[in-house]
């Protein structure tokens, strides 16, 4: 009788094992199959960094598997962020259209000095598995191809390691000309979002290297977008603007591809905030008439270590910007400007000799492809010697003088994002404007 049974458990087995194969192979391609990223385009009816109240940002997505797609748009300020849209949408789609109306923002109180807003789109991947078994209730499906269903979308998310969102970021803002009212200038760097978020498929600046002959053109209507995974631009600017609004207090904004100098001679403090690689020759010789050739002091905060380095384009018509030139193989000269020199090719590591910035013991390592270092100028203090890039050591910042200004640089981007945490370097810098 045991042998019977032991028999009868074993053809069972093998049986379950067939069966088991049989579905696994069609399941296995159907699940693998459904994980692929939605295919996304967002596109503006005006200029993304200056949209009027009848424009509209318009956004499109296919290849949707789950059920559910939530939309927020969030109003990033200086002091904090403020959600001021959310809504989800729960039919079965395969594709969809939304669309964002200005106005609708401007009277949800979505309005009023900023730096920029984002908007996040999330695609719930749990919904996949959650459609499957939903369309199992209504079919005759057995038992056991839902639990190898189960399993299979367990294996195939941790293979491929797949999150349980994927979601995505874009960016604009709402034309807000402010009147001059405060001594202090932030220029939001528009060429991030406009060169590293250009497209999802990133394609933009860095894209052919082969031809360095070929520069990349971007469009004001461009609506910059880029997944959540990449996104550390734009938080290090929100970051960088925070530390400075508890010393600064106040800020008038402009972006970068208004600065001119007739908007900056009546500034004190003119400041960029975060990682202004790229910049015109305009704009670099009106910071030098300002520095030099104004009767009032300015000084110019710089943080970022590859800050001015790439040149750039802004084509305008009737003074509005009709697109941008990125040039790939043009670069700024450091030394005509007396501004500290950045070349990546110059570090292969670098990090920091003392542990200033964190109580952790371990030392923290800087990304040395950001990381500048003072130019050969008699006019300068360097402070603070405390990044080592092989066997040389760069202090974290420089104050290069002028006849009537200061360039006040941090020479890496970590050291700018994080110096408040430095007690000696926050208190050299914050003496910098007691004179």
């Amino acid at each position: 009788m045991k042998k019977i049974v032991c028999i009868s458990i074993i053809i069972f087995i093998f049986s379950l094992f067939f069966i088991s194969i049989k579905y696994t192979k069609s399941i296995f391609h159907e699940v693998v199959k459904e994980f692929k990223q939605p295919t996304i385009l967002i596109k503006s009816t005006g200029p993304v960094f200056k949209l009027e109240d009848n424009d509209e940002i318009k956004i499109y997505a296919k290849k949707i598997l789950s059920s559910k797609v939530n939309l927020k748009i969030s109003n990033i300020k200086e002091e904090n962020t403020e959600i001021c849209y959310s809504t989800s949408f729960t039919d079965n789609l395969n594709e969809f259209s939304s669309s964002i109306f200005i106005k609708d923002l401007i009277s949800n109180n979505c309005f009023g000095k900023n730096i920029f807003f984002e908007g996040e789109i999330n695609f719930d991947n749990n919904e996949v598995l959650y459609n499957y078994l939903e369309r199992y209730k209504s079919e005759s499906v057995s038992s056991i191809k839902k639990i190898i269903t189960k399993i299979l979308y367990k294996f195939v998310n941790k293979f491929r390691n797949i999150p349980d969102t994927y979601s995505y970021k874009f960016y604009f803002n709402i034309n807000q000309e402010i009147p001059q009212i405060n001594d202090n200038l932030l220029v939001v760097p528009t060429t991030v979002f406009y060169n590293y978020y250009s497209n999802l498929i990133v394609i933009n600046n860095y894209f052919n290297k082969q031809n360095k002959e070929k520069n990349y053109i971007s469009l004001p209507n461009d609506v910059p977008i880029t997944t959540s995974e990449v996104n550390h631009n734009a938080q290090s600017i929100i970051k960088s603007v925070r530390n400075l609004k508890k010393i600064f207090k106040k800020f008038d904004i402009i972006y970068d591809y208004d600065l001119e100098k007739g908007k900056m001679v009546n500034y004190k403090n003119i400041i960029f905030p975060y990682h202004q690689e790229y910049i015109s020759d305009e704009m670099l010789n009106d910071i030098e008439f300002v520095l030099n050739d104004t009767n009032k002091f300015n000084n110019f905060i710089s943080i970022g270590g590859a800050n001015f380095w790439r040149k750039v384009e802004f084509i305008k018509e009737n003074n509005n910007l009709k697109y941008i030139k990125f040039y790939h193989n043009k670069f700024s000269d450091f030394q005509k400007y007396n501004l500290n020199i950045f070349d990546p090719e110059i570090y292969k590591s670098c990090n920091l000799t003392e542990n200033n910035f964190s109580t952790d013991k371990e030392k923290t390592d800087i990304d040395f492809a950001h990381v500048s270092k003072p130019g050969p100028y008699k006019d300068q203090i360097n402070k603070f010697y405390e990044i080592k890039c092989d066997n040389l050591l760069i202090p974290l910042i420089s104050v290069n003088k002028f006849s009537n200004g200061q360039i006040i640089h941090f020479n890496s981007d970590y050291v700018g994002l994080n110096f408040p945490k430095h007690k000696n370097l926050n208190n050299f810098f914050l003496g910098l404007f007691n004179n």
